[in-house]
Order: structure tokens, then sequence, then C-alpha cells
């Protein structure tokens, strides 16, 4: 029926929509969940306590997932239902200069997919992040995310979404 009018704010760029176990879920970039078990008819507004401004909302077959900062610390939020959220920090392990492998708070998550396997990809996020500093990430738990080292993908104009997808290998893919 009616979407409330605190739901869906700010999905331009960050939140998403998502349904899954047999909930619909509106996430808007302000941190607002709204949820519906009744397809759509009726919702429940909820808080999830911070801004999702980082990347776009997916369903991983057991929960909701989204990323966002929680007292400027890059978090995880994580939901079965939409209604109860948790947060978890998450970190970015990353290459120095000598091919050290460091570790860190992050990273701003932007577009997001997960495989059927439950490899996460993903593209950082935030305001003029694309081309030179654009950077790919994977992560078996969406929590720890490995940075791709630059030579295995081109930058580019600003990515919004990634779906993940099946295909026939043929000559052109070994």
């Amino acid at each position: 029926t009616t979407l409330p009018a605190e739901c869906a704010a700010s999905m331009q760029w960050e939140g998403g929509f998502a349904y899954g176990n047999g909930v619909a879920l509106v996430l808007g970039g302000d941190g607002v969940a709204c949820s519906s078990k009744d397809g759509g008819d009726t919702w429940t507004a909820t808080n999830i306590g911070t801004t999702a401004t980082d990347g776009r909302l997916i369903w991983d077959g057991s929960a909701f997932i989204a990323w966002g900062r929680s007292n400027n610390t890059p978090v995880r939020f994580s939901s079965s239902d939409g209604l109860t959220w948790n947060t978890t920090p998450t970190m970015v392990r990353e290459k120095d200069a000598n091919g050290v492998v460091q570790t860190k708070p992050g990273p701003s998550i932007g577009a997001v997919a997960r495989s059927d396997s439950g490899t996460y990809v993903a593209v950082n996020g935030g305001w003029q992040q694309w081309y030179d500093k654009q950077r790919f990430y994977r992560s078996t738990d969406g929590i720890t995310w490995d940075t791709l080292d630059a030579g295995k993908y081109v930058g580019s104009h600003p990515i919004q979404f990634i779906s993940f997808g099946m295909g026939e290998r043929g000559g052109a893919c070994p």
C-alpha cells in the first residue's frame, strides 16, 4: 500500500531494498529500516542506530546486511528480521609499499554483491572515490576485507551496483 514517510530516505547512493525470510526491507541512507511481513500492506520502521552511508543493502541467505559508520568507525550491520540489528566493526587488509599486509579499520563499502558460495565483492564508497581512487575488495564474512591489487581491475566511473552471476566458460575465459 503506502510506504511511511520516514522510509526510503537517501536511497540514491546508499541503503536499498531486499527480500528474505518472508520480510521485505527498505533501508534508507539515514539508517531507518522499514520492514513488511505482509507483502507491503503494513510497515514497521526501526532505526539501525546510525546512518547506512557506505553501502547497499543485501540479503545473504540468512540475514540482511549493510555497511556504514558508527561513531566514525566502519561497521557491518546485520539483521535476520529487519527489526533487531547487530553492529560489527570491519577491517581491511592491504599491502604497503613493501608488500607487507597491514590491517586497519575499514573499508568504506559502496556497491557490494555476494556469491552463492559466500564470497563478498565490493567497491569503495564515498564521494569522488573513482578512477585512480577506486578500490575493490573481497571478503568471506563481510567484516574482514582484502584489498585487491590495483592491477586486477581498471578504475572507472562510480559503480552503484554489483551483481553476482554464473556464466558458462568459453574460449575467452580460462
